[in-house]
C-alpha cells in the first residue's frame, strides 16, 4: 500500500517498507526509521528485489542499493529497472544518447545501444 504524505517542507511516500522522502528539492530514503539514502538525488523510484533504486543525479540516471552505493554510474539518459523483477535477473533497459540498449548489472552490454526502443513480453 502507497501512502503520500506533504507538508511545506517534506513530501513522503511510503511503500514495501521504503520511505522515499522529498526535502528542498531532493529526495532521499528512510528504512526502517533510519535514513538510508540521505536527500541527494533529483528523483528516486523503481525499487527492485528490496535492494535496489533507480536514482536521477543531475540530468543522467543510474542504479544504487539501499546502503547508497552507485551500483551502475550517472551516465545513462534513461534506465528501465522493471526488468529485474519481471525477467527474474538483474538486467535493465537504458538508454544512452538517444539509443536503448540491455546491460546487466556488472554494466556488461547485453545488447548494443542501437535501438530507438525496446521492449520486452514477460509471458
Amino acid at each position: 500500500m502507497n501512502k503520500n504524505i506533504k507538508n511545506e517542507s517534506y513530501k513522503i511516500i511510503q511503500s514495501n517498507g521504503f520511505t522515499l522522502f522529498k526535502h528542498n528539492s531532493l529526495w532521499g530514503c528512510i528504512i526502517k526509521n533510519k535514513v538510508v539514502i540521505p536527500p541527494v538525488y533529483n528523483c528516486l523510484g523503481g525499487i527492485f528485489k528490496g535492494k535496489y533504486l533507480q536514482a536521477k543525479l543531475g540530468e543522467k540516471y543510474g542504479l544504487i542499493d539501499t546502503s547508497n552505493n552507485i551500483i551502475i554510474p550517472f551516465i545513462y539518459d534513461f534506465v528501465d529497472v522493471r526488468i529485474l523483477d519481471e525477467c527474474g535477473g538483474e538486467i535493465f533497459i537504458a538508454e544512452k544518447a538517444g539509443k536503448c540498449g540491455i546491460i546487466d548489472i556488472n554494466e556488461n552490454i547485453l545488447i548494443p545501444f542501437e535501438y530507438y526502443d525496446i521492449d520486452f513480453d514477460s509471458k
